[in-house]
């Protein structure tokens, strides 16, 4: 799985991530030890699939920015963007978009506890 995700430039998380969610189920998995085996085509796949998640997240912040008085929805739109480069692999705009979801719902309750939630199960 290591060299899948280095070959197609995704994180083994979000490879995994993908797997779980049935985006990319792999090629077979060994029963003994649960590594997953891609096919070359596979990998083709996986380097497209990130982008457009990115680009959804950004659509829902754009959203999110009208609605000003609910700070937790900014909290969540800021969280999608973070879990979105995540499985992109690019780990520092994760990181960035995670503290400014984090920074977000402390200034107001609204659903907090369903973006937090969220946030702990980012995979970063």
């Amino acid at each position: 799985m290591g060299v899948a995700a280095r070959l197609c430039g995704l994180s083994i998380g979000a490879l995994r991530h993908y797997d779980s969610v049935g985006v990319l189920v792999p090629a077979a998995v060994d029963g003994t030890t649960s590594h997953r085996r891609y096919r070359r085509e596979q990998l083709d796949t996986a380097r497209w699939v990130a982008q457009p998640a990115v680009h959804h997240a950004r659509r829902c912040l754009d959203n999110a920015t009208l609605v000003t008085d609910e700070p937790w929805l900014l909290a969540s739109a800021y969280e999608g963007l973070a879990r979105a480069y995540s499985v992109a692999g690019d780990k520092a705009a994760a990181g960035e978009w995670k503290a400014k979801a984090e920074t977000q719902i402390a200034l107001g309750p609204g659903n907090r506890e369903i973006v937090e939630r969220d946030i702990a199960t980012l995979p970063l």
